[in-house]
């Protein structure tokens, strides 16, 4: 148990694991590696509370028997007919050149011109998975929503949890404004979600504080 696809020169890729060990392997780089909180990426739910998968077909192809996390490879969004034809038209009228993003606010508008654009890259985009048996199986919509009702959830539980942390470290109100700031200076392509910030900063507690402590005395020094 414990698929190990590559294991050398200090390069370590796993493919499936069976214990709360593999979460934390030891390697210089680790590729793609299991998510450290030892839960399925679609579910939730953590690792104790798993199926282990069973033996050839069971649910999958090949033979992961007893393992209760396997590695899998997602798009990053659902297939959009709409977003694709728009991205189609976009290339032809834009002879493909240059970023479209412009072209699709003009022509469809800046809500409906920004999903569009998004949807399509967001659906060509792949990135790995870790997965229960239960959820491995899921295709299409139906994993997506499940994927989305799990993130909305921890969403939650991180945003209810950064004000436990914000008050514990002492944040007035107007600490929370610069926090906020803060996010809107570091955004790329847009403001990033105020909860997707506070999320790192529940999730990469000791990092993020140092960043945050940084920031404000940089602000602080302006004045």
């Amino acid at each position: 148990m414990t698929q190990v696809i590559l294991n050398g020169n200090g390069i370590l890729s796993l493919g499936a694991i069976s214990k709360e060990e593999d979460l934390n392997p030891k390697a210089r780089i680790i590729i793609n590696g299991p998510p450290s909180d030892g839960r399925c990426q679609v579910c939730g739910r953590h690792m104790s509370e798993l199926t282990p998968f069973g033996g050839p077909g069971d649910p999958l192809v090949g033979d992961f028997s007893g393992e209760l996390l396997v590695k899998t490879f997602r798009p990053d969004g659902p297939y959009d007919a709409e977003a694709e034809e728009a991205w189609e038209r976009a290339k032809r009228e834009t002879n493909d050149e240059g970023d479209p993003l412009p072209w699709f606010i003009a022509t469809y508008g800046k809500d409906k011109g920004e999903r569009f654009y998004w949807a399509e890259l967001a659906h060509g985009s792949i990135g790995k998975s870790w997965e229960c048996r239960d959820c491995i199986v899921l295709h299409g919509d139906e994993y997506f929503q499940k994927r989305e009702q799990t993130w909305e959830k921890e969403k939650l539980q991180d945003l209810k949890r950064f004000d436990e942390l914000a008050k514990e470290k002492g944040l007035t109100e107007k600490d929370k404004q610069l926090f906020d700031k803060s996010i809107e200076d570091k955004a790329v392509d847009g403001k990033i979600p105020v909860y997707i910030v506070k999320r790192w900063a529940v999730n990469d507690f000791e990092d993020f504080w140092k960043g945050w402590e940084i920031y404000k005395q940089r602000e602080q020094q302006k004045r």
